[in-house]
């Protein structure tokens, strides 16, 4: 009987400790981590980094990460935040952990983010080249590194900003590279842009890289800037004054907002895809952003400029990094005669935005395809901004040439150009043609050439190779007497073939009256 009594006990001992249990669950229940907070996450180093989410109103949250602990008290609306302080890179997987909810094997080291259109999205593996990188399916096969990871937000609109969700950190291999399980039954796999870079940055700094991205094909610049960016340019309030709307009042009222690529579906709405793919992984610690997108405002190429600058605003204002590095692809000429309008529109916005620089990629194009498959090289021009702005190269050279000066002798324009110390033109085709064209008076345009290039003596005959004398290019047309005009790449194929020493190609501009 005794014996009984005792096991009776220890009965209800349990039972009250499972319960204590179940209490103690349901306490933590409530606490939720914000969109980015998931195993196998990056933390970026060397900065104070943001952790939020959700609880009950007036609930305590601690945080506990890597020997920190910080609490906060959720709000009325139940949102809580804490910073946690800078740390060192660290490949040593660590739990996060908020009142218990936990986030296993986290790393620190650099985070950056990657956004555009459908070439941000191109993916590193598929079936076809086509559709894909062109060698990413077969160098994927072997890499495996374990310290870089990446997460997609699945691409979706919303009429209002959203803040729940989560997204999935993977780690860099074959298995995570060849799907990515947001894009429905055709399983596209991660960017390879963003992938390239991220191998590049990992390979030179040798700690854990993260990369965050949101990226949907045939979207238009507007659609990626939140409200706080339209706000910061009084010419651009219309945009968010009155939109985004929803799809039914979209579909009467799309026609009266004619610029460029808004017009369609209403993901194309001012914001309505920062609302619900960006939005929600904002204030996550980033130490810049990649961007790769414009074909879509190719027919409103005079406001991308004043767009890309309300997007720098609202994102540097929304990640919380009022220096935010800001790293662009210009457009690779696909047939589009606008093409090289919005490609000048890119350049003023990088002369004008201190934070901002860009990957001219005009030597990568398809002229008969607006997704050129050569995305290593676009990712490597990236990484080259980043490692000398940020990550301590100076001996790096970056930046594409641009013009600095031109002046006109005869009938020649004699140009000067900043961020070159040799000249050399080159075309697969081993032909000596560029892009230059200059016209007189009467405004017709004709093929020019360049003047000035190095001329080798071999068994009497001379030979052109592609190489420039001195650091000016010279260019003529024997059509045009009294040349007033030059322009370079505004007529078909748009390809670039004038390069600095650095194998960086000059972009598209003109000039004269």
């Amino acid at each position: 009987m005794i014996a009984r009594i005792e096991i009776r006990h220890r009965e209800l001992a349990w039972s009250l400790v499972a319960a204590m249990m179940v209490a103690g669950t349901t306490l933590h229940a409530t606490v939720r981590l914000g969109m980015p907070f998931s195993d196998h996450m990056v933390l970026q180093r060397e900065k104070p980094v943001a952790v939020w989410g959700w609880a009950d109103p007036g609930e305590k949250v601690t945080v506990t990460f890597a020997h920190q602990s910080v609490s906060s008290v959720a709000d009325r609306d139940g949102c809580w935040r804490v910073n946690l302080k800078p740390m060192p890179a660290s490949k040593t997987p660590r739990t996060l952990a908020a009142n218990g909810v936990k986030v296993q094997d986290v790393l620190v080291g650099e985070v950056w983010f990657a956004g555009g259109q459908s070439n941000m999205g191109v993916p590193l593996v598929w079936v076809d080249p086509r559709h894909g990188d062109e060698k990413g399916a077969m160098i994927a096969q072997y890499i495996r590194r374990p310290y870089v990871r990446f997460a997609r937000n699945e691409a979706r609109w919303s009429q209002k900003p959203i803040r729940g969700g989560k997204v999935k950190w993977r780690e860099m291999n074959w298995e995570s590279l060849k799907s990515d399980e947001g894009d429905g039954p055709r399983h596209y796999g991660f960017s390879a842009v963003a992938s390239y870079f991220a191998l590049e940055l990992y390979s030179e700094l040798d700690v854990p890289i993260g990369i965050l991205a949101a990226y949907n094909g045939g979207i238009n610049i507007e659609s990626w800037t939140p409200r706080e960016g339209f706000e910061s340019i009084p010419e651009l309030h219309e945009l968010t004054e009155k939109y985004p709307v929803s799809a039914e009042e979209w579909e009467k009222r799309w026609k009266e907002l004619s610029r460029g690529g808004i017009c369609g579906g209403p993901f194309r709405q001012p914001t309505a895809l920062w609302n619900s793919c960006i939005e929600p992984l904002t204030p996550y610690t980033i130490r810049g952003a990649i961007w790769y997108q414009g074909e879509n405002n190719s027919s409103d190429a005079e406001h991308y400029c004043i767009l890309s600058h309300a997007l720098w605003n609202g994102w540097a204002k929304k990640f919380e990094n009022p220096e935010l590095p800001f790293y662009f692809a210009q457009l690779a000429p696909w047939g589009n005669p606008n093409a090289p309008l919005v490609q000048e529109a890119q350049a003023q916005f990088a002369a004008e935005q201190p934070n901002a620089a860009m990957a001219v990629i005009n030597d990568l194009g398809n002229i008969v395809d607006v997704h050129p498959n050569r995305k290593q090289a676009v990712a490597q021009r990236l990484a080259l901004h980043a490692f000398k702005r940020l990550y301590g190269y100076t001996h790096i050279q970056d930046n594409s040439p641009t013009l600095k000066s031109w002046r006109i002798e005869g009938n020649r324009f004699v140009l000067s150009f900043n961020d070159v110390k040799r000249f050399y033109v080159y075309n697969p085709d081993r032909s000596l043609k560029v892009g230059f064209e200059v016209c007189g008076a009467d405004g017709q345009w004709k093929p020019a050439e360049i003047e000035n290039f190095k001329v080798d003596k071999e068994d009497g005959k001379e030979y052109r190779y592609g190489e420039l004398v001195g650091t000016d290019v010279v260019v003529s047309s024997k059509d045009v007497e009294k040349p007033v005009k030059l322009r370079y790449l505004h007529s078909s194929p748009w390809y670039g073939a004038l390069y600095s020493e650095v194998n960086l190609p000059v972009g598209a501009f003109h000039i004269g009256e």
